[in-house]
């Protein structure tokens, strides 16, 4: 009788020493999932997000588990992916391991996921584990780097072209003027030269831009105020035309260390395809500003004292799938455009170790953001606001 009593104990014991182990371990694991810098989470049969640990809530802009727990997954996914991730959710209800990307609704920022099935003791799935990562800042230093090499590409190939064109139209420009030295101006011959000279200007303004790709379009930086250049080609390039204009430039602005001719060539090609786009007029308006301490995760290599400049319009705007090549050398929507102006604007700023960005909507417009690299050895301590 003892030795059954003993036996119990024994018993007894051994299974409290399991439940302790058990329970190790089950603080062990949910520790290391708190800790974890990605999300995990578990969804219900039904679809449901039933936990998510610290790094998720974050990731969503939850405070609490109490404001995620019931949500169906399947509402953070973007319409044009939800059938496909349905589907792979309805696999991972199955057994299966599934992984995949998608970006949230009305959102630039791309997340990678998994699906594991977690199975209860008769080997039926019960719920399904998923872990998500943002990688937006991978996928765009991705595209940074293709859209860098796709530019070095080019210009090796434009730098000797243009180099050997330069030379041509030297010959060209030479001999036009000793034909005009040799002709009267009533001479009927005489307009024709000089419209000639017109449009070889424009081909080389085409090779200069072509140049601005090649090794040999390195900036020559200067300590550059921002304002004056801004109120000249603002006056310059829409004078005449149907287009308002409201350019709101900080006191104070900081200068710049810049290439003068390059950065003309940015703001050119910008306030053209603004006032191009609104054809039956609209306001063009340009905002310059300080942003001291900048920091942005999504671009790593500006850190620091930088002057953001937008450039905004009220015009077609740009659509969604096309975003994405508009720094491309020769992508164009314009017709007769050369597909070179925002190409050469993309290899300026960088150049100039800045950054650009875009936001647009079809219809509704169009806003330039160039982000540069203040110069603190000189600040601009007089007033610049120009309204017009």
């Amino acid at each position: 009788m003892s030795n059954s009593w003993e036996d119990k104990d024994k018993l007894i014991e051994s299974l409290e020493k399991q439940l302790k182990i058990a329970h190790l371990q089950g603080y062990r694991l949910n520790t290391l999932i708190q800790s974890a810098p990605l999300c995990i989470h578990e969804i219900n049969l039904q679809g449901q997000i039933i936990s998510m640990n610290k790094a998720g809530l974050s990731m969503m802009n939850m405070a609490n588990e109490k404001e995620i727990c019931g949500v169906y997954y399947m509402d953070f996914v973007n319409k044009k992916q939800k059938y496909e991730i349905d589907q792979l959710l309805n696999k991972a209800f199955e057994g299966e391991y599934n992984s995949f990307e998608f970006s949230p609704e009305n959102s630039s920022l791309v997340f990678t996921s998994c699906f594991a099935p977690v199975f209860n003791d008769d080997g039926e799935v019960e719920k399904v584990m998923g872990i998500t990562e943002d990688i937006t800042l991978q996928r765009k230093n991705e595209e940074e780097l293709l859209q860098t090499r796709k530019l070095e590409s080019v210009g090796l190939l434009a730098g000797g072209i243009a180099h050997d064109f330069n030379n041509i139209l030297t010959g060209m420009f030479g001999h036009l003027e000793l034909a005009k030295i040799k002709l009267n101006k009533q001479h009927p011959a005489y307009q024709h030269i000089e419209t000639a000279n017109r449009v070889m200007d424009d081909a080389a303004k085409l090779s200069n831009q072509l140049l601005t790709f090649a090794k040999g379009g390195e900036p020559i930086f200067e300590t550059l105020p921002l304002f004056p250049l801004v109120e000249d080609l603002v006056t310059f390039l829409l004078a005449g035309s149907n287009i308002k204009t409201c350019v709101n430039i900080a006191t104070k602005l900081w200068e710049l260390n810049a290439d003068k001719g390059q950065l003309t060539q940015v703001i050119t090609n910008l306030i053209i395809n603004a006032k191009q786009a609104m054809p039956d007029g609209g306001t063009i308006t340009i905002e310059a500003y300080n942003c001291q301490n900048y920091h942005n995760s999504l671009i790593p290599f500006l850190i620091g004292d930088v002057v953001c400049l937008k450039i905004s319009d009220q015009g077609f705007g740009i659509a969604e799938d096309l975003k994405a090549h508009i720094f491309d050398p020769y992508f164009t929507t314009k017709e007769g455009g050369s597909g070179l102006g925002l190409a050469t604007t993309f290899s300026i700023i960088k150049k100039h170790k800045g950054h650009i960005d875009v936001e647009s909507n079809l219809g509704k417009g169009s806003t330039f953001k160039l982000y540069l690299p203040a110069n603190m050895e000189n600040k601009i301590e007089k007033n610049q606001h120009l309204n017009t």
